[in-house]
């Protein structure tokens, strides 16, 4: 794999904390503006954001086995790597439901933060 794409993956965790910490900022002040109970948001969010990182690092140690033994028979955890962090979103989803309303929504935008940080940080473009 490429040093630079390396150098950048490794960057996504970091500026996924950054961002989440940004949208917690902005959570507490509409929080605060619509009268929401700010623990199911903040608790919503934050749970949300750590299931995905979770799926990060499991999406990237699955590409790199994948990578390392591509002739070698792979393993039911690399084959079902998908199935299982799907499962992990779904136990998140249900969990916070069960906590209500406001920690769903705040659960399912936690869980696209690695996105959202790949987005707006631009980590495709070279000699970042």
């Amino acid at each position: 794999m490429d040093e630079v794409a390396v150098k950048q993956i490794h960057k996504v965790p970091k500026w996924t904390i950054v961002n989440a910490v940004i949208v917690t900022i902005i959570l507490i002040i509409l929080s605060h503006i619509f009268d929401w109970s700010l623990v199911e948001v903040l608790v919503g969010f934050w749970v949300g954001v750590g299931v995905n990182l979770i799926s990060f690092y499991l999406m990237l140690h699955n590409a790199k086995k994948m990578l390392a033994q591509v002739e070698t028979k792979m393993n039911v955890f690399e084959m079902f790597g998908f199935f299982i962090r799907l499962g992990l979103y779904a136990i998140c989803l249900f969990l916070m439901v069960q906590i209500g309303l406001q920690a769903l929504l705040a659960s399912a935008l936690g869980l696209s933060m690695v996105s959202v940080a790949l987005k707006f940080n631009n980590f495709t473009a070279k000699g970042n």
